[in-house]
């Protein structure tokens, strides 16, 4: 498997081999300085035209990889999140660095008083939430939370190729029917279990508070496909949770079906099913042993 590598001199490059053309639009970076976290949130992911195939292939290495380059430790990546939005490829990743020195892979650099630098790229347009350009670099004053985005500039709109579509097509089939194992009358049992006997935990950043059960070796999240908005979470209804999240050391992702969800977007779907999302490529082993736990422990 490929690993994966941030092409340093422009987070606006995406996490990739630097032979692939991928770019995106625009890059929002955020690096929290007390829990040691960045945060990189980069929006219409794309490619020239002349190299869109190759992308497309690409992209299949990156979707399957969960590692950042060994160059780069001992920063890591500790989740990744891809997502189409009106027609662009959006993707949101967290890495987790262990010191300020650390940060120089990256290209930031502290001063004796603990303040970040970054190269200033005149290719870039900045917004910049805290900081200042001062010549050929960008000040940031903040001693915790640094944060600002970079635009590529110009009108790119003729000139590129949008990957929503291949991304589409790939996630397509890592949908696999585990009816057979675990059907939607056990999907159903479960989420009841889970209102009825669990409490509350955020688990990742596109929404908030998710109904959450901790059994003995893994935790259990239910959350709502399509959601993004973290102020609506308590406003869904019950039956609108139709993803089941298994989270050991990664993420195994049920979904259950209806009529109403996800029909548009997932048209090879059929309803009254459950699917497992394999994100990771995982083994349908250690799947299956955690849905025999489940139906064992919540009956």
């Amino acid at each position: 498997m490929e690993e994966v590598k941030i092409l340093v001199y422009a987070f606006v490059s995406f996490l990739s081999q630097e032979q692939l053309p991928i770019a995106a639009t625009s890059a929002e970076i955020e690096i929290n300085r007390e829990t040691r976290q960045i945060r990189l949130h980069q929006y219409d992911l794309h490619c020239t035209e002349p190299y869109a195939e190759l992308a497309k292939a690409g992209l299949d290495s990156l979707m399957r990889t969960h590692t950042l380059n060994a160059d780069l430790a001992p920063i890591s990546m500790t989740s990744k999140h891809m997502y189409e939005d009106e027609g662009k490829l959006n993707a949101i990743l967290y890495l987790h660095y262990k010191d300020d020195k650390d940060l120089r892979k990256i290209s930031f650099y502290a001063d004796a008083e603990g303040r970040l630098s970054y190269p200033y790229i005149h290719q870039y347009n900045y917004d910049l939430e805290q900081g200042r350009i001062d010549g050929r670099y960008i000040r940031f004053d903040a001693q915790n939370t640094v944060k600002f985005t970079m635009r590529q500039k110009g009108d790119l709109s003729r000139k590129t190729y949008s990957l929503a579509n291949a991304w589409k097509a790939l996630e397509n089939e890592k949908f696999i029917d585990v009816s057979a194992e675990f059907s939607k009358k056990d999907f159903e049992k479960v989420r009841k279990f889970v209102f009825k006997n669990g409490d509350r935990r955020t688990f990742r950043n596109m929404d908030n508070g998710n109904p959450h059960y901790r059994f003995s070796d893994f935790d259990l999240y239910l959350g709502a496909s399509g959601q993004l908005n973290l102020l609506e979470t308590k406003k869904i209804a019950r039956t609108n949770y139709n993803e089941l999240v298994i989270h050991d050391k990664q993420y195994y992702t049920l979904y259950f079906i209806t009529g109403e969800q996800m029909g548009k977007n997932r048209t090879n779907l059929k309803k009254d099913r459950v699917y497992w999302h394999n994100t990771t490529y995982a083994h349908k082993e250690a799947l299956k042993a955690y849905l025999q736990k489940l139906k064992d422990q919540t009956y």
